[in-house]
């Protein structure tokens, strides 16, 4: 079973995150031009609580966004930058260009399904606990729901690693053993403690930042979801980094220490 020390890799990927922020800044703005102009399109179409449509809309941001996490995994673990420098040798630089687009297109693509079934899980989650609640209320609360809600949560625990299975893909670390170095619970207890680590923190500023700005600017919708939006993408970077930077130590230090 593989582990990290949470505190020091959030921590490098704090650091990592401050001292290559130019170059993260240029490949998160496109992802979030986009992201924002298709969620103003969710918006206006009124697809906020349709999840099946409201992914369909969201198709490019999606694609997008994985775009930039595949480019931040691959300059964590081979230092590779965006645009790619090439050798000038055709055959080895054919060769390199085939194989990286091939990781980054299977990253991207399983980003893309896994946000798209997020959206709906999610938005299954929050029926589920509209009703509980409503059902609390009442004094007439369901067991079977009560089960399921332990259940789901039990799932959610134990499930968050497949949330960044994308990740491994993007340097070519196959599935399979990725999910053998995190088998169990306690790989995602781990992966848990350090994404609270690098989102939470986005969390509060947000809240601080719309409290800084007033009533006012809090009931423009647009400029809260501006502000959001912001957050959530260097939010995405930075957990990006955390789990790209604990992923490396896992598979390719390791062997590299084995090695020497």
């Amino acid at each position: 079973m593989a582990h990290f020390d949470i505190i020091e890799t959030s921590g490098k990927a704090y650091i990592t995150a401050w001292k290559e922020r130019k170059y993260l800044l240029t490949l998160a703005i496109v992802p979030f031009i986009v992201k924002a102009i298709f969620f103003g399109v969710v918006i206006l179409l009124g697809y906020q609580d349709n999840p099946f449509r409201q992914t369909l809309v969201m198709l490019p941001a999606y694609f997008m966004e994985g775009w930039m996490i595949a480019h931040i995994v691959r300059f964590v673990f081979f230092g590779e930058r965006w645009p790619i420098k090439l050798s000038g040798n055709a055959e080895e630089d054919i060769v390199y260009v085939q194989s990286r687009g091939r990781a980054i297109f299977a990253s991207i693509i399983l980003f893309t399904l896994i946000q798209m079934t997020w959206v709906i899980f999610d938005y299954f989650v929050q029926y589920n606990h509209k009703y509980l609640a409503e059902a609390t209320e009442n004094n007439d609360p369901d067991i079977f729901m009560l089960l399921l809600s332990t259940a789901l949560g039990i799932v959610i625990i134990w499930g968050f690693k497949f949330l960044y299975i994308y990740i491994p893909l993007a340097v070519d670390i196959p599935i399979k053993s990725f999910l053998f170095r995190l088998k169990g619970i306690t790989s995602s207890l781990y992966m848990i403690g350090a994404w609270l680590i690098c989102y939470i923190p986005f969390l509060l500023l947000g809240g601080l930042v719309l409290s800084l700005l007033g009533p006012a600017m809090m009931e423009n919708a647009v400029a809260v979801v501006l502000i959001k939006l912001i957050l959530h993408t260097l939010a995405t970077v930075l957990v990006s980094l955390c789990f790209a930077l604990a992923f490396k130590k896992m598979f390719y230090d390791k062997k590299e220490g084995a090695q020497g």
